[in-house]
């Protein structure tokens, strides 16, 4: 998904642009406006259009989701790949009540990461991000404690979106 789409500006072409009609009725009108002062900025494609290649190339989203299988522990890592570097990953289960629901991660320049997860007083309940590789795109992680907590609980439905660039 795409926060920001750009458009493509084009500028206006009439046949009459001074023209407008009143009661039916087609005028010229003279424009007059007395001294200009600043003659003010030109609204135009050329103005516009870098604004929006600028904005649609800063503000890419990527979302989907994906199906636990039960699986959890080193050996059973969940990955998730994108199709530029993630800057921003955040992984939900909407539909899990009295779970471990979310996950965040956010993500550095290097091959590492920070997590921040929601607060547990379950002893090795918490996410540990073993890959972060801007370079192949993509984040995984693993937790030895249980497959819920690793967002992985076997046919849950897991969440994600990730700020890419």
């Amino acid at each position: 998904m795409t926060v920001f789409t750009a458009r493509t500006v084009t500028d206006q072409s009439v046949e009459y642009p001074n023209r407008f009609k009143i009661d039916g009725v087609s005028h010229t009108i003279e424009t007059d406006f007395g001294t200009v002062t600043a003659a003010g900025t030109n609204v135009n494609k050329a103005y516009l259009q870098p604004i929006e290649d600028a904005l649609a190339a800063a503000l890419d989203v990527e979302q989907g989701n994906y199906t636990g299988t039960g699986a959890f522990g080193s050996e059973n890592p969940n990955s998730l790949t994108f199709t530029r570097a993630p800057k921003l990953v955040i992984i939900y289960a909407p539909d899990l009540v009295n779970s471990s629901n979310y996950i965040m991660f956010i993500g550095q320049e290097s091959s590492s990461s920070m997590v921040i997860y929601r607060s547990t007083t379950t002893p090795g309940a918490r996410v540990q991000v073993i890959s972060w590789s801007n370079y192949n795109k993509t984040v995984s992680w693993y937790n030895t404690y249980n497959d819920s907590q690793q967002l992985n609980l076997s046919g849950a439905t897991y969440n994600y979106i990730a700020f890419v660039n």
